[in-house]
């Protein structure tokens, strides 16, 4: 089960950033990797 969530932020602070970065758990605390693996079949 996913939990979606917003936040609010001014532009001109993202757009002074370089990048952007989330990181999400699921049920089990499992997490995303922190080096994503393309799978592509």
């Amino acid at each position: 089960c996913w939990c979606f969530w917003s936040l609010e932020v001014e532009v001109l602070d993202v757009l002074a950033t370089k990048e952007i970065a989330v990181r999400a758990w699921d049920e089990a605390l499992n997490t995303q990797p922190e080096k994503l693996i393309w799978n592509v079949m």
